[in-house]
């Protein structure tokens, strides 16, 4: 388990395929403890990620400490029996974590386009449906209540009485203080992005389902991560369970979002019929019809996005472009319609980069004039506004297709403070791809923090890769000294993600394609399975501008993920890339 929430589950997974911690897991898994165990409680900063969403909004997701990060799996993996014991104690719950080994994140949850079902399946015979949720679940967690939580608030106050009146197992305070250790010692807030805020999140979630049963033992409905969806006979239950819901929450310091709050009939229940229109859409195996249906499907998505501003559209839509083959004859409107619509819906960006790394794989002409004007149009945009994201993935892509970066534009990435964006500068400016580069950024955090300050990430590697080497270590009688020794790597660029399809093993590819430059066979081609569903990242709901969910019967473009910022969705996964290599 320790293994998995190191390798998959410590970074946010919006961030490129070349940021992994592989290297890292395996050290630390093949390590004794006295050599792990060095600066064990040294306070560490997190750096901030800033992901793209729907719309002008953005998820704070951070890259954590991982050495600090170590102690806290570690007491998660040690404790995993009592911890799923204990989460296994909800009726309610719908996002309870499993433990994997198979899938791109260390931990999944149930799919949330099965959400859409299991309310149409619980709702008949009820006339009223309560929705709400938590307002900024992760950022307002008080890291002490993951104590209350297990054993008790009032238990754990009688614990702290001198002399303590009861003893409790030190599980909770370990989880606290670990947590704290992530953040410079704050008590308010989960970090957005490793695994283990889930985890910490989920154990909260079902100690709130176990006050909230009992006042009302026989509850409809369910609780996924920071949202509830309950039904009743009558208006008034719907009303005294809200206001339950509001005590329970007021309990852990926590208060419900009142935006999101609705006591509705089920007759003004609502659906997103856009995506049926989308789903339904097909797209010809047959060359001269494909391009009209490719104007077609743009054109439509374009448009169902305009009006559906809060709604995860143009992802959706990729996801389902992704799902079938492009003729090269039919590539350059195909890929002038993605640039367009990246630079409208920048969140499309990593669906895009997918898109843009498979047929350049497979020996399709990327018109790289186009790309590099478009993607260094987005860097300009975003970078001063401290879009890491975009930027971030922006780079990858010119890095991937090998496209220069203009000095104008290395300069504002110069004046970003973050990790993956100055690295994959630098990656390309070793490569001669950029010719400017300032490391004004990256003096100043070695100086000041070193590998223990929010841009350890940087510090490190730029440090490791030959990037930047300033005249003093700051990894010096630190445990990153002895990872630096192991040659452990926090930023590949050789690992390569997966291919949206591929062709059958049997199949020679270039002349495949050029046989079939009209029509081809789909049993061909195989696929990567993409989820029905298009998710920004994964702990969706955790700030207050989250766009609102459908509250309706059929929610197939729930768009949760929970900040999901990672976390597998059982079968599905955040991004398309899936595994990396």
């Amino acid at each position: 388990m320790i293994q998995e929430l190191l390798e998959k589950g410590l970074f946010p997974s919006q961030m490129p395929p070349c940021f992994t911690t592989r290297d890292f897991a395996n050290f630390c898994v093949k390590n004794s403890p006295p050599a792990i165990d060095k600066d064990q409680k040294k306070n560490t900063k997190a750096e901030k990620y800033s992901v793209a969403r729907v719309g002008h909004s953005r998820r704070p997701t951070v890259i954590v400490n991982p050495h600090q990060y170590y102690f806290l799996v570690k007491e998660i993996s040690d404790n995993r029996d009592e911890i799923e014991k204990f989460l296994a104690q909800s009726n309610i719950s719908k996002s309870v974590p499993e433990f994997i080994t198979n899938q791109n994140r260390s931990i999944s949850i149930l799919p949330t386009r099965t959400l859409s079902e299991l309310k149409l399946c619980i709702s008949p015979g009820y006339k009223y449906a309560l929705f709400t949720d938590i307002a900024q679940f992760f950022p307002s967690i008080y890291t002490h209540s993951i104590s209350w939580a297990l054993y008790g608030k009032d238990n754990v106050k009688k614990s702290l009485a001198r002399p303590p009146q009861v003893t409790i197992p030190p599980l909770g305070d370990n989880l606290d203080i670990f947590t704290r250790h992530l953040n410079s010692n704050q008590t308010i807030g989960l970090p957005i992005g490793p695994d283990s805020s889930h985890i910490l999140a989920e154990i909260i979630g079902v100690a709130m389902d176990l006050e909230l049963q009992k006042s009302f033992p026989a509850l409809v409905g369910f609780r996924y991560v920071d949202d509830y969806a309950f039904y009743f006979e009558n208006f008034q239950d719907a009303e005294s369970c809200l206001a339950a819901i509001s005590s329970v929450l007021a309990g852990f310091e926590l208060n419900i979002n009142a935006v999101k709050t609705k006591i509705v009939h089920i007759a003004d229940l609502s659906s997103d019929y856009w995506t049926h229109e989308l789903k339904t859409f097909s797209l010809s195996n047959r060359a001269k019809k494909q391009k009209r249906d490719i104007l077609h499907f743009f054109d439509a998505s374009l448009s169902i996005a305009r009006h559906n501003a809060d709604e995860n559209v143009m992802k959706f839509a990729l996801k389902k472009m992704a799902s079938r083959l492009i003729f090269k004859t039919n590539w350059s409107v195909f890929e002038a319609n993605l640039l367009r619509v990246v630079l409208i819906h920048p969140n499309a960006l990593i669906d895009v980069a997918s898109i843009l790394y498979t047929y350049d794989f497979h020996g399709y002409d990327i018109n790289k004039v186009s790309v590099s004007k478009t993607m260094n149009a987005i860097i300009r945009e975003h970078a001063p506004l401290g879009h890491h994201s975009e930027v971030a993935w922006a780079l990858w892509i010119i890095a991937v297709l090998e496209i220069s970066v203009p000095d104008d534009v290395s300069k504002e990435i110069c004046k970003v403070a973050s990790s993956p964006c100055l690295l994959l500068l630098l990656y390309l400016h070793q490569k001669g791809l950029c010719a400017y580069f300032n490391n004004a950024v990256l003096k100043q955090k070695s100086t000041l923090d070193g590998p223990y300050g929010d841009m350890w990430l940087a510090v490190y590697e730029a440090r490791v890769q030959g990037f930047y080497a300033p005249t003093i270590n700051p990894l010096t009688g630190t445990f990153f000294e002895l990872l630096e020794k192991n040659k452990i790597k926090f930023f590949d660029f050789s690992r390569k993600p997966k291919l949206l399809f591929k062709l059958k093993s049997s199949i020679t590819p270039a002349t495949w394609f050029e046989a079939h430059s009209e029509s081809y066979n789909e049993s061909d081609v195989e696929f990567e399975d993409i989820p029905d569903e298009y998710s920004d990242g994964y702990y969706e709901d955790e700030d207050e501008d989250d766009e609102d969910e459908s509250d309706g019967l059929d929610e197939e473009s729930d768009d949760h993920e929970d900040d999901n910022d990672g976390i597998a969705i059982n079968e599905d996964t955040d991004s398309p890339f899936g595994d990396q290599l």
